[in-house]
């Protein structure tokens, strides 16, 4: 992830304007038999201000969803931080939903129902 493509997509938006989420120097890693960690994701600064579209592509095991769990706070940082609307993502619950990558549809509803299936409960 740029961070640079992220500071020139802050830089658009109003100076008053403060980010919806935004992490900082948010990184992965995961400890290996040997003692050795494998990092997953290298620090990343990344903030989503109001009326941003975000898209995040890459390979498939780039760590896409990893960095997601992170930002909404189902899955901890190695190291770094995130902040929603200013305030840890600790101390806040973002109102977040998000859709695996794992086949978990049911065959009988349209996509818009799919998608909608888990706010009927």
């Amino acid at each position: 992830m740029s961070t640079a493509n992220t500071t020139a997509a802050a830089a658009t938006t109003s100076a008053a304007a403060s980010p919806i989420i935004e992490a900082r120097q948010l990184e992965k890693s995961y400890p290996q038999p040997d003692g050795s960690r494998i990092q997953v994701i290298a620090a990343t600064d990344l903030a989503v201000y109001p009326g941003q579209i975000i898209a995040l592509l890459g390979a498939s095991g780039c760590g896409k969803s990893t960095l997601l769990r992170m930002l909404t706070g189902l899955s901890p940082a190695s190291s770094g931080s995130v902040y929603w609307h200013g305030h840890p993502v600790g101390d806040e619950s973002p109102n977040v939903s998000i859709v695996f990558q794992s086949f978990a549809l049911f065959p009988w509803l349209t996509v818009l129902e799919n998608v909608e299936a888990p706010l009927d409960y």
